[in-house]
């Protein structure tokens, strides 16, 4: 085959992938105006909490059969009772856009919510949340573990309380992985759920905490580990001493082992003790407690009622599609008394304030994850699906693996997407990018203007690396501040080797304009500053041109405020992309962008279509303007 044959067979595969994609986009695009047109925002409208019809309650009977019969005594009394009074595209333009002129680029703003308030109906709506290891933030008194003054130290680098400033990341919310007394570095297998881990400081240091984030906008989210809790934990050892134990049933026995093995494969769910087998579905450390038995389910509200009444905002929880298991080995997760468990907890806890978030970890696919998002369980619940398709998108230089996610979530609300790139069970972002900036600072761009809640993982925003330790805890390494050894992290041995930390640190990036974390303050402020970004609708933008199937585009829209977001995760510039709109678009200014863009005006005789030039890695916020009455 001539070359001349390959070029020509290359454009016409081209050509017909573009042609693909646009009609795949115009049947998505018709889905989600649909979508947006029913209201997706007014979810959760502020005078009225929707309950689903027809759920099953949850089944209070033991699943491990008739057991001796026991005084259960009085779940703690709660220390406050009351916290808080709470578009279809268009015919071709005529004319080519190559003779005319750029536009003009200018920056358009709105006022940012006010510290510790919220334009939106619920604050979580208007946050990008950061998520930390405390162990792992800063240390304070040189014993190399991170701990709650370290972290008061560091408040003003995640925002200075000051709207005014540019120099502090700008978000308006934190989640603290356990801080709870545990036996593990993770402290996933709680001790006391009402102690502070000593390493940490005291409950004293915990309220300082929350006045101090408070005072600067900063609202506090607690990790809440329910499932389970540690084997060395005073309740699992009663309910391990007899069958008759006070705390029997607190915890879920058999008396033959029924061999089930883990949901996710591996290991066994069942573990021996004392010629019984009780139930851990991540491993014989962490027993499972009995959601089954309503005693466990009032003291888990007492614990939460308890932590409202130091200042906490809201709670992530972990694991939270295992609470109620069924009869069989593939019945552990999902089932419809873990979803009755949620509603009732819900329940006794928006009675306290309808502005507690509450959060859940349900890792699994989007099919899975919906019901719980039906407004009467979770406010937010973390979109793995998303997470993984913007990083397979990058990847591949494809748009169609992040479209076919987004359409497949029509179901879910926007208001409860927590959208995230890693966390602390997964390898770093950075690392899986094989240390790609380029491709780090588009998923950045897609994460903080996609919708839902962002969730940034501590050192996410200077390019924090995997650790090389090969270890569960190189993804929950020590911040790096600086590039010295210890990375300013502390004065003495870190409880974590950090790892390279010559260019991921905060002091090398912070004078640096074009930095990773310049970015992160730059997109962080933009979202802050833009209500569309925040809870606005959400339609797909068709595009046209050659190697458009890198580029994602979208429309994000509330009441007069349209942007359209455009990013180019090939490696190629592109130009003269058109964008085709379903109204008349007088003009675009730029609000933020990636690299060089340039904007053309439309055709006079067709104000739908805009043109626009994108470098390789390129992207941009666009604010729409009206046409000319």
């Amino acid at each position: 085959m001539s070359s001349k044959q390959r070029q020509l067979r290359s454009e016409q595969q081209e050509q017909l992938s573009r042609q693909r994609m646009s009609w795949w986009m115009i049947g998505l695009y018709g889905v989600l105006l649909l979508w947006g047109s029913q209201g997706c925002l007014d979810y959760f409208p502020p005078d009225k909490e929707h309950t689903a019809q027809q759920e099953p309650t949850l089944d209070h009977s033991s699943s491990t059969g008739p057991e001796p019969t026991r005084q259960e005594p009085p779940p703690e009394r709660l220390t406050q009772d009351r916290i808080e009074a709470a578009d279809e595209p268009q015919a071709e333009a005529d004319a080519s856009p190559e003779a005319r002129e750029p536009v003009r680029e200018e920056p358009a703003t709105e006022p940012a919510p006010d510290r510790l308030g919220h334009v939106s109906t619920y604050w979580w709506q208007d946050a990008v949340i950061y998520q930390l290891m405390l162990r792992s933030f800063q240390d304070s008194d040189g014993d190399g573990i991170g701990d709650i003054k370290g972290l008061i130290s560091r408040l003003d680098y995640l925002n200075d309380g000051d709207p005014n400033t540019t120099d502090d990341l700008g978000v308006n919310a934190i989640w603290l992985l356990p801080i709870f007394k545990a036996h593990s570095e993770h402290g996933y297998d709680t001790i006391d759920y009402q102690a502070i881990q000593p390493e940490y400081g005291t409950l004293q240091d915990f309220k300082n905490l929350v006045k101090e984030a408070h005072r600067r906008g900063i609202r506090v989210v607690l990790d809440m580990v329910f499932n389970h809790t540690s084997d060395l934990h005073p309740w699992f050892k009663d309910a391990s001493a007899s069958p008759t134990s006070s705390k029997r049933d607190w915890y879920v026995w058999r008396d033959t082992n029924p061999n089930w093995q883990q949901p996710w494969g591996g290991g066994t769910s069942w573990h021996p003790l004392n010629g019984f087998f009780y139930y851990g579905v991540f491993w014989k450390g962490m027993p499972d407690l009995n959601f089954r038995h309503p005693p466990v389910r009032q003291q888990m509200t007492v614990i939460s009622h308890f932590w409202l009444s130091q200042g906490v905002d809201g709670f992530r929880f972990d694991a939270a599609r295992y609470m109620v298991e069924g009869k069989t080995s593939n019945e552990q997760g999902d089932q419809p008394e873990t979803h009755a468990y949620w509603r009732e907890y819900r329940t006794n806890i928006k009675k306290v304030s309808k502005q507690v978030m509450l959060v859940g970890e349900v890792w699994t696919d989007i099919g899975n994850i919906i019901p719980y998002c039906k407004g009467d369980e979770f406010d937010l619940v973390f979109h793995f699906p998303i997470a993984e398709a913007i990083y397979q998108s990058i990847t591949k230089r494809q748009s169609y693996g992040l479209w076919r996610a987004l359409e497949a979530s029509y179901a879910m609300p926007f208001t409860c997407w927590s959208a995230f790139l890693s966390n602390h069970d997964q390898v770093r972002i950075m690392t899986r990018l094989n240390k790609n900036m380029a491709d780090m600072r588009t998923a950045a761009w897609l994460f903080l203007t996609l919708p839902g809640t962002p969730f940034l993982y501590y050192g996410e925003e200077i390019g924090t690396l995997q650790g090389t330790e090969n270890k569960g805890y190189d993804t929950r390494a020590p911040m790096a501040w600086t590039a010295a050894p210890q990375g300013g992290f502390t004065q003495g041995k870190p409880w974590h080797p950090l790892p390279q930390h010559d260019k991921a640190n905060v002091a090398g990036q912070t004078q640096d304009p074009n930095s990773l974390l310049s970015l992160y303050r730059k997109l962080i402020r933009v979202r802050n500053n833009h209500r569309a970004l925040r809870t606005g609708t959400f339609a797909p933008l068709i595009l046209d041109g050659q190697g458009v199937s890198a580029v994602v585009a979208f429309i994000r829209t509330h009441e007069k405020q349209r942007l359209a977001v455009v990013v180019n995760m090939g490696q190629q510039p592109i130009q003269k992309m058109t964008l085709k709109f379903s109204i008349d678009v007088g003009s675009m200014r730029t609000v933020a962008s990636e690299g060089k863009v340039t904007l053309y005006p439309p055709t006079p005789n067709n104000p739908k279509f805009h043109y626009v030039d994108l470098e390789a890695g390129g992207a941009a916020v666009l604010e729409l303007l009206p046409a000319s009455p």
